[in-house]
């Protein structure tokens, strides 16, 4: 290793040079694991940034399918109470994607309708013919 005076030297520059030599003196092994190390840190850090983006850009995670019931409830402006009471509904009924609720009208009759009976909300009717308009209260069959 040289030592050049610092003042006619820029510093990265001596630590670059410092680094490539004790990098050069190290076995082949090293060198790859490394290299390998920072290639593997690199993709990870850019996998985290990506991440980090599309969660603060969205709100959610992509996949997350409660974030997906609840951009639902957003966009159609339901009033808490409603809200809740669709909240309570995918609850107890175990819905794995609480979503479908505004998808199929014959699951929205199964989970809300069960629900509205218990609480008593007018509502969820209002909520349905705005949701289903053309198909007739609790349909036999799937659409």
């Amino acid at each position: 290793m040289t030592i050049e005076p610092l003042v006619q030297t820029d510093p990265f520059e001596v630590w670059k040079r410092v680094v490539q030599e004790e990098f050069q003196k190290a076995p082949s092994f090293t060198r790859s694991a490394i290299w390998i190390g920072a290639f593997v840190a690199v993709i990870a850090l850019a996998y985290w940034y990506d991440r980090r983006r599309k969660v603060a850009v969205s709100g959610h995670e992509k996949r997350d399918p409660t974030g997906l019931f609840h951009n639902f409830q957003e966009i159609l402006k339901l009033p808490k109470e409603m809200k809740h009471l669709l909240d309570v509904a995918a609850k107890d009924g175990n819905l794995k994607n609480p979503a479908v609720l505004f998808l199929s009208p014959f699951l929205f009759d199964r989970y809300v309708t069960q629900q509205q009976s218990q609480e008593g909300s007018p509502n969820l009717n209002r909520l349905r013919q705005r949701l289903f308009p053309a198909l007739p209260a609790n349909p036999q069959k799937e659409v």
